[in-house]
């Protein structure tokens, strides 16, 4: 995994709200067996309920998605 990469949710549960996680960690802790990532929320699952100015938009694979 590289630092920025999108990848698609492996989880069952949440993937319908969070279809894709970008990866967050640094290469720098590249020795832990863990990685830090954001969800990509599904745009139209939050029906226009985000905070502003708390969670950024932007489109990704054609999809409208919220960090």
């Amino acid at each position: 995994m590289a630092q920025f990469d999108v990848y698609p949710n492996p989880s069952k549960t949440s993937r319908a709200y969070y279809p894709y996680l970008v990866d967050i960690q640094s290469s720098l802790l590249t020795d832990l067996a863990t990685r830090i990532v954001i969800p990509l929320g599904n745009r139209a699952a939050f029906g226009g309920n985000v905070m502003q100015g708390l969670t950024p938009e932007i489109t990704f694979n054609g999809q409208g998605c919220c960090c």
